[in-house]
């Protein structure tokens, strides 16, 4: 399992619109000839710029991107809300 991390950007599934920009970390399983890969990972926003759960794309500092589906979030005791998402297609 690979681990990439840092800055990117959340954009609605058109990518017309930048939301949020993010510090993400991801897991990755690459696909082999053998099976599909999967990705996960999570994020963490201030609680002046909060998102709802659902369909977003995801654009990673190195310029790949990806859908993904917000599927938990909770509030930090610092009052960040933090993020975890489900990866849904290829990271391209």
């Amino acid at each position: 399992m690979e681990t990439i991390s840092g800055t990117g950007k959340l954009c609605d599934t058109n990518q017309k619109q930048v939301i949020a920009t993010v510090d993400y970390t991801i897991w990755l399983n690459p696909p082999t000839k053998f099976i599909l890969g999967e990705w996960h990972g999570r994020f963490v926003l201030e609680v002046n710029n909060v998102v709802s759960q659902g369909k977003y794309i995801l654009i990673l500092q190195d310029n790949r991107k990806g859908k993904i589906i917000i599927s938990r979030m909770e509030t930090q005791p610092d009052a960040s809300i933090d993020y975890e998402f489900q990866g849904s297609g290829p990271l391209r």
